[in-house]
C-alpha cells in the first residue's frame, strides 16, 4: 500500500493498521475461517465494506465552523485508514502546522485517475 501510494515510510504504521482492517474485514481471507471473515467470525455480524477506499490518495474532510447556521469549509488531505472503534468512518492526516489526524464521516475523496 505504501509503494501504491507513494508515501514514505513514515507512513507504515497506517498502512500496517489499514491491512490488517482489510484482512479482518474480508471473507475467505484466513483459510480456517472458510468463507466467513474474521470478524464475522468473531463478532457474528458480516462488516460492511462498501466504504472502503485506496489507501494515501487525495481527500477533503468537512470541517463544521458554527453549529447554529451549519456553515462549514472542508480541508485537504490523505485517507490513512479507518478507526476502530467508530464504524464507517475514515482517518485524514491534515497537513497544516502540525500534522493531524482527523476521523470523520464527512469525507470526499479524489477519484484515482491512471
Amino acid at each position: 500500500m505504501l509503494i501504491y501510494s507513494k508515501l514514505s515510510e513514515v507512513f507504515w504504521q497506517f498502512a500496517r493498521q489499514t491491512a490488517v482492517f482489510i484482512y479482518n474485514a474480508i471473507p475467505g481471507a484466513h483459510p480456517e475461517t472458510q468463507s466467513l471473515s474474521p470478524d464475522e467470525r468473531f463478532y457474528g455480524r458480516k462488516t460492511n465494506i462498501n466504504h472502503l477506499q485506496v489507501f494515501g490518495c487525495q481527500c477533503y474532510i468537512k470541517i463544521m465552523l458554527k453549529k447554529k447556521d451549519h456553515s462549514a469549509k472542508s480541508e485537504q488531505g490523505l485517507f490513512v485508514g479507518y478507526p476502530l472503534d467508530q464504524p464507517l468512518c475514515y482517518k485524514v492526516l491534515l497537513s497544516g502546522p502540525p500534522p493531524v489526524v482527523k476521523v470523520s464521516t464527512h469525507v470526499t475523496f479524489v477519484p484515482i485517475i491512471q
